[in-house]
């Protein structure tokens, strides 16, 4: 299912070239489709992107356990399939995916397998962007992701226990013969990725109170690393997994920081626009 956004002051869908994707969260099983309104108008009524034709596909995928490992990567791989298909609607060459927790993994796995199938072909990378909130980047060592010692005072979002994340994962794998082999490859373990499969600007969204940000900010040490990633984002402090999604009005704790981070992926989407 697709939901289809676009600013209307630029007229019928057909003249709308510019295209963000965008996944939800879930832990791969809960279906959360349309749950990340709140990060779309931010969008569609950013001063920064004023200028700039936009359309957003919010697009769910295949969740588990139906839809194990790799059904999700290769359900938005056709998504993108589709958008170069149709250039009269869609810029192919202004193409933006993103997403939160476990649809910012499948994101990050998207443009690393499209990523492989272009330096094999010989092409450019068909992503120019991607927008990454809070993501699990190494499925393949469920280790590599602590958790976190609990805040003192109450936060805005969700510490994962372990035992949650786990069961995410053994859901996300079951039904794959070797999945140790399968939560290995680089489109399920972004961090296993070469960095020539990511796009060229990444932005980054990790939080102080997540267990999933030791591995998130060593893929960003990685990427700022190789020299010719455009690398944004930081560490949102004073908050947990998932913050943005439970803040309702504004000047709650973790509404600037909402603010702050989902203006950066306008910018992103801005950059990508103008090149």
């Amino acid at each position: 299912m697709r939901h289809v956004y676009h600013i209307t002051r630029y007229g019928a869908i057909s003249s709308i070239l510019r295209i963000l994707t965008s996944f939800a969260g879930g832990g791969f099983i809960l279906k959360r489709h349309g749950s990340d309104t709140a990060f779309i108008n931010h969008l569609l009524q950013s001063t920064v992107l004023e200028s700039i034709p936009l359309i957003i596909l919010d697009s769910d995928y295949p969740h588990a356990p139906d839809y194990t490992f790799p059904a999700p990567i290769e359900d938005i791989t056709s998504l993108v399939a589709y958008v170069q298909a149709h250039p009269e609607l869609y810029d192919p060459t202004k193409l933006l995916i993103g997403g939160f927790s476990a649809g910012a993994n499948i994101a990050l796995g998207v443009t690393v397998f499209l990523g492989e199938e272009a330096i094999r072909a010989g092409q450019p990378h068909p992503i120019q962007g991607v927008v990454a909130f809070y993501p699990p980047v190494n499925i393949g060592n469920r280790h590599a992701n602590p958790e976190i010692l609990r805040p003192t005072h109450p936060v805005p979002g969700t510490i994962l226990p372990k035992p949650m994340t786990n069961f995410f994962d053994a859901c996300y794998f079951h039904s794959s013969p070797n999945p140790d082999e399968e939560r290995q490859k680089p489109y399920a373990s972004p961090i296993l990725a070469d960095v020539s499969t990511f796009p060229g600007k990444v932005l980054l969204i990790t939080c102080e109170y997540d267990g999933l940000r030791i591995s998130s900010e060593e893929l960003r040490a990685k990427l700022l690393a190789d020299g010719k990633i455009d690398v944004r984002g930081r560490i949102v402090e004073g908050v947990a997994h998932g913050w943005d999604s439970e803040i309702t009005k504004e000047g709650v704790p973790g509404w600037k920081e909402r603010v702050e981070t989902y203006d950066e992926a306008a910018k992103l989407v801005r950059d990508v626009a103008a090149n």
